[in-house]
């Protein structure tokens, strides 16, 4: 029930963007069901492992299903390669100046936050004692942070952008370092750690947002779809490979 809270907010913001959002009328496409299918394939075979692998105690089958990845992401290649008129994924895209670089750095940024959130939650639940409802509200800081910086860069000029870029990723970086010496004892102090929080998560909104935002401006206005999807599918792997 608690995935039931993104409905109303759906709801809003699908309201609030036909206002606001210029209409734009893009190309046609045909959906390439054999390339859906390789890809569900291929992301099935590598998410369902990860997620339940643990759980069943590293049984053969998840080492199967993460074996059989392989050969699924190869057919997927060569499948996508082959001239089609309306492929799922133009792989041209990724070699584009920028673009693979782009995927790269999104990818191990969600890494990093997927591990992060994880082991976090776990920590102040099993050793701080927290309830769910108090995990949530301790990781709000991180959210704020996140959430100003990421409208606030777009904004910014270009050049600045590009500075302060590997700058939040550096601090980032160092604020995950701080936390985890923070509480390597098992104790939790909300008067350093949520400021740090709220640190990590404006660092995480300069390095993550400027990333997305410029990869995908770089490419043409009709693989918008694709850099999407591309993107989507990328930090849902990335997020599960980081845990």
């Amino acid at each position: 029930p608690i995935f039931l809270v993104n409905v109303p907010c759906g709801i809003a913001l699908l309201a609030y963007g036909l206002r606001v959002l210029p209409a734009t009328r893009g190309v046609r496409r045909r959906l390439a069901l054999v390339c859906v299918a390789l890809m569900s394939a291929t992301v099935l075979l590598l998410s369902v492992p990860l997620v339940f692998g643990h759980h069943a105690d590293w049984a053969p089958w998840p080492r199967a299903c993460l074996a059989a990845s392989v050969p699924a992401e190869i057919l997927l290649v060569l499948h996508l390669r082959r001239r089609h008129t309306d492929p799922l994924l133009d792989l041209r895209l990724l070699r584009m100046p920028g673009v693979a670089l782009g995927l790269l750095s999104v990818t191990g940024q969600t890494m990093a936050w997927g591990g992060f959130l994880f082991t976090l939650t776990f920590f102040l639940q099993q050793s701080v004692g927290y309830s769910a409802l108090q995990c949530g509200l301790t990781f709000a800081p991180y959210a704020v942070g996140f959430a100003a910086t990421s409208l606030l860069t777009p904004g910014l000029p270009d050049r600045m952008q590009r500075r302060l870029l590997p700058g939040g990723l550096a601090v980032m970086a160092l604020a995950y370092a701080g936390l985890g010496l923070l509480v390597r004892d098992g104790s939790w102090d909300p008067a350093v750690t949520i400021p740090l929080l709220l640190l990590t998560g404006a660092a995480f909104g300069l390095g993550y947002s400027p990333v997305v935002l410029r990869t995908v401006a770089s490419m043409p206005p009709a693989n918008a779809p694709d850099a999407s999807g591309l993107f989507n599918t990328v930090n849902q792997l990335a997020f599960a490979f980081g845990i």
